[in-house]
C-alpha cells in the first residue's frame, strides 16, 4: 500500500543509490530488521520473529502464541 507509487518508487531508488555508494553500511528500515548489502545482495543482521499472542482465557496470564512462518 502506498499513497503514491511513483513517489514511493523514487524514495526506494534513492535509498539504493546512497546505499550502493557505501555498501558495507547498515540499513535500519523502520519496519524490518537491520541489513547490509554487498554485491547487490542484502543480508539480514538478525532473525525475523513473527508471532501473534492471543488471550482466550479469563485472565491475561494465559496466552496462546501462533508463530508465523513463511
Amino acid at each position: 500500500m502506498t499513497y503514491d507509487a511513483a513517489i514511493s518508487t523514487e524514495s526506494i531508488e534513492a535509498i539504493w543509490r546512497m546505499w550502493r555508494k557505501r555498501p558495507v553500511t547498515i540499513l535500519v528500515p523502520g519496519h524490518d530488521i537491520p541489513m547490509v548489502q554487498e554485491d547487490g545482495r542484502t543480508t539480514d543482521l538478525g532473525k525475523r520473529d513473527a508471532t501473534i499472542y492471543a488471550w482466550f482465557g479469563d485472565d491475561l496470564e494465559t496466552t496462546t502464541s501462533f508463530e508465523l512462518v513463511a
